[in-house]
């Protein structure tokens, strides 16, 4: 589950009032709750893309001039926040050529890679331990270049199946 509390880029006018829950298995959007759910939902609509599902990158961002607001690039580098992208992830070294590539940001996030904490807000000051980052980009280094498919996986052979 990921709750996107700061905004859907280009989806609707600026920041979001209520957050929109996805819930996300093994790579894929499986579902959307929330009051403002309408703008997720009517953009992947128009993409009409099944491809669309795909979680194409996982971002976070340090910019300490950033703030939460209606400029989409700033909203999206403000420090302390995330984001996740839906959809084409082709620019990331991913292998998903869907029609868009679609932003959902969160403000002060928490980022957990295999139960541990390695990015956290902290009296606005954030910590990161390049040790596990290191750790988990080397245990998945084979996966982002093999060129065979990820179990479980149909469409995407370039990303880990679990955030």
């Amino acid at each position: 589950m990921v709750v996107i509390d700061a905004d859907l880029l280009f989806m609707g006018e600026g920041p979001l009032d209520e957050p929109v829950v996805l819930h996300v298995d093994r790579g894929e959007l499986t579902g959307i709750e929330g009051a403002a759910r309408g703008r997720l939902v009517s953009m992947l609509e128009r993409c009409a893309d099944d491809r669309m599902t795909n979680i194409a990158e996982v971002s976070v961002a340090f910019n300490p001039a950033g703030t939460v607001c209606s400029v989409p690039m700033e909203t999206e580098s403000s420090r302390g926040s995330a984001h996740i992208a839906l959809g084409n992830s082709i620019a990331y070294g991913g292998r998903v050529a869907a029609v868009a590539h679609l932003d959902c940001v969160m403000r002060d996030a928490a980022l957990e890679l295999d139960g541990a904490v390695v990015m956290a807000v902290r009296s606005r000051i954030r910590a990161l331990r390049p040790e596990l980052a290191y750790d988990i980009s080397a245990r998945h280094s084979a996966t982002l270049a093999d060129d065979g498919p990820l179990p479980g996986r149909s469409h995407n052979r370039g990303l880990p199946q679990t955030l």
